[in-house]
């Protein structure tokens, strides 16, 4: 005799019959759990590590139009997605296919810095994949400055200015992006500004 069993979705998405354990770590619900040794961790394929089991599950209900793409930067680079920033991001398997997702605050860790981009698009034949090769652009406006002038600690980057008379000070910048000598930064708003002309100071 065959047994079967009808189930029911308690709401509407795609059902997916792919499992690789990470989906007990790795989903919307916990996003706030997610970390950067946790994404080094996956990319590495230390399974090991997870303590999650996907035994007991028939299958995932994924809704094809929210998803989220995470990649781990060092705290020493400073280079990081903006928070709000529409990127446009391709994949090394999918020739000729790009994406357009909106970046979510980084994280900052002992694990480096957590960048996460969502995207609304149909994620269409990434359902089932767990790991890709990716190239991430945008076009973002800044201050272009030497790239020696931009100090790193703590995972903040900053830029120390010659105020004249006022003296020295620093202004917290988001690192948008690195040419060998020449890096494009952008002020942080809640911590002072950036203007053509402003002379810097090598730290």
């Amino acid at each position: 005799d065959v047994y079967r069993q009808s189930i029911t979705a308690p709401q509407s998405g795609v059902v997916s019959f792919y499992f690789d354990s990470y989906e007990q770590i790795l989903n919307k619900d916990k996003l706030s759990t997610v970390n950067a040794s946790l994404v080094s961790s996956v990319a590495s394929g230390a399974a090991d590590l997870l303590s999650g089991a996907s035994g007991d599950l028939v299958y995932r209900l994924v809704n094809p139009k929210l998803w989220y793409v995470a990649f781990v930067t060092s705290r020493s680079e400073g280079l990081r997605l903006s928070a709000g920033q529409r990127y446009a991001i391709t994949f090394d398997e999918l020739p000729g296919v790009s994406y357009t997702g909106t970046a979510m605050s980084c994280s900052i860790s002992d694990g480096g810095v957590l960048n996460i981009l969502e995207f609304t698009d149909d994620i269409g034949s990434l359902l089932c994949t767990r790991k890709l090769k990716a190239s991430v652009t945008a076009d973002m406006d800044g201050y272009i400055v030497p790239t020696k002038y931009v100090t790193v600690k703590d995972g903040t980057a900053s830029v120390a200015i010659d105020g004249g008379d006022a003296g020295e000070y620093s202004v917290e910048v988001e690192v948008l992006a690195v040419d060998g000598e020449e890096t494009l930064v952008r002020a942080v708003s809640a911590n002072g500004s950036l203007s053509v002309g402003m002379r810097c100071v090598k730290p």
